[in-house]
């Protein structure tokens, strides 16, 4: 699911992406959670409209299983360019 997610990152693909959520799924993003795929899809367009180059990569992930519940660590590089032509690296 990890490189499903990268993979649509880098393609821009928004259908994609947003299936490699839960239906109920949060995403914290910058101290912020949204709620449910469409509000996250919906926050997700508007920050890759500012961003029309991108690299998403990370590294294995890291997992423990436990009975029938699991956990996982990866890190994350993204290296963006902004419409305006500046970059960006988010760690």
């Amino acid at each position: 699911m990890l490189a499903r997610y990268a993979d649509a990152v880098v393609r821009r693909d928004p259908d994609d992406w947003i299936a490699t959520w839960a239906s109920d799924a949060i995403w914290s993003l910058a101290g912020t959670e949204i709620t449910g795929r469409e509000a996250i899809l919906n926050t997700w367009r508007r920050a890759m409209a500012r961003f029309p180059f991108v690299i998403h990569a990370e590294t294995p992930p890291v997992l423990r299983i436990d009975g029938d519940q699991a956990r996982g660590r990866c890190s994350v590089l993204e290296v963006l360019r902004s419409s305006d032509g500046g970059g960006h690296q988010i760690y």
